[in-house]
C-alpha cells in the first residue's frame, strides 16, 4: 500500500526526512505486523514497518485512519533499536499494574 498525503502538521523541526520535495509525506507500508487498539472513531493503533521517503524500512507505532490516508505522530525504531526494547522488554518483572518499581537499566545503542 503506497500512499502520499499532504498533511499540514510538521514531523519534526526541519521536516527534513519526512518530506518529498513537493512537501507531501510519502510512506509506503510494508507489513503489518499488529493492530494495538481500535477507536470508536475507526482509527487503529498499529505496529507496521514503514518506508519513509522511499529510506529503508523501520519499525512505525502510531494511529492510522481506517483507509490509512491520514496518521498521527509516530514513532519509528531500526531494528537494532527495536531488538534492544524486546530484550528491556523480556527482563521486565510482570509488576507494572503497581507494587515494586522496576529496576532501570541503561544500554549503549550503536549508532
Amino acid at each position: 500500500m503506497k500512499k502520499e498525503d499532504s498533511c499540514s502538521y510538521e514531523v519534526n523541526e526541519s521536516g527534513a526526512g519526512y518530506r518529498s520535495g513537493d512537501g507531501n509525506f510519502v510512506y509506503e507500508i510494508k507489513r503489518t505486523l499488529g493492530i494495538l487498539r481500535k477507536s470508536n472513531s475507526g482509527w487503529t493503533r498499529e505496529l507496521n514497518v514503514v518506508a519513509w521517503n522511499n529510506n529503508a524500512p523501520k519499525y512505525d507505532i502510531r494511529d492510522w485512519s481506517p483507509d490509512h490516508s491520514k496518521m498521527t505522530r509516530g514513532i519509528t525504531f531500526t531494528k537494532n533499536e527495536a531488538e534492544q526494547i524486546c530484550k528491556w522488554l523480556s527482563l521486565e518483572p510482570d509488576n507494572t499494574e503497581g507494587g515494586e518499581e522496576s529496576k532501570q537499566t541503561e544500554a549503549i545503542l550503536p549508532f
